[in-house]
């Protein structure tokens, strides 16, 4: 890391199931004073305006600050950043998980979610490896229910997950995106947006 930063970014495409890691640039996160810059720079230049919150146009970025997984005081926050279905122009919320802490861990300042899955599945990130799998038998479940068994699926009690319930999964527009330990990104809706892209 340098600075605070992790040196990549991790794309994913759930319509094709391809991924891409791209290197971050430290100018642009200088400049746009950091993650939270660029994601408005990405959702600027590759979201056009007119793009419904559901559509699969729309991206979902989660992302860390340059303090995330520091020593310092609430170093534990990250961002997640979409179209909000609630108002249809941006949308923004933070939340404490451990979530971006272990995304900065395994090298990505940020996960740009693109595409809609054309049916449920779950991103697994771990020692290097990107993983779309399959998340049909989660479907349904409360927040709760859905991390333990994400958990007990992968074999890995110490996961850090985010994920929706019920709510998100029916694209209701004020549905929020929970991490494992019952932390809400609860701003703007973006749990729908989770459900839009299954």
């Amino acid at each position: 890391m340098i600075s605070g930063y992790a040196d990549k970014i991790l794309r994913v495409n759930l319509s094709n199931k391809e991924f891409c890691v791209e290197d971050l640039d430290f100018f642009l996160a200088r400049n746009l004073l950091g993650c939270l810059g660029i994601a408005s720079k990405i959702m600027l230049e590759e979201v056009d305006p007119s793009v419904d919150p559901f559509s699969p146009k729309n991206k979902l970025i989660l992302l860390t600050g340059v303090l995330t997984g520091s020593i310092a005081p609430a170093a534990c926050k990250s961002i997640v950043v979409s179209r909000s279905p609630l108002t249809s122009i941006w949308g923004e919320s933070v939340f404490s998980a451990n979530t971006g802490i272990e995304l900065k861990r395994a090298g990505y300042n940020m996960l740009i979610i693109d595409g809609a899955s054309n049916k449920p599945v779950y991103l697994w990130i771990y020692n290097g490896n990107i993983e779309i799998r399959d998340a049909a038998s989660f479907w349904g479940m409360d927040t709760y229910t859905t991390c333990e068994a994400i958990k007990n699926d992968l074999g890995e009690k110490r996961a850090a997950i985010v994920c929706i319930g019920p709510a998100g999964e029916r694209l209701v527009r004020l549905s929020s995106i929970i991490s494992d330990n019952g932390r809400a990104a609860g701003r703007c809706g973006l749990g729908a947006v989770m459900g839009s892209k299954n």
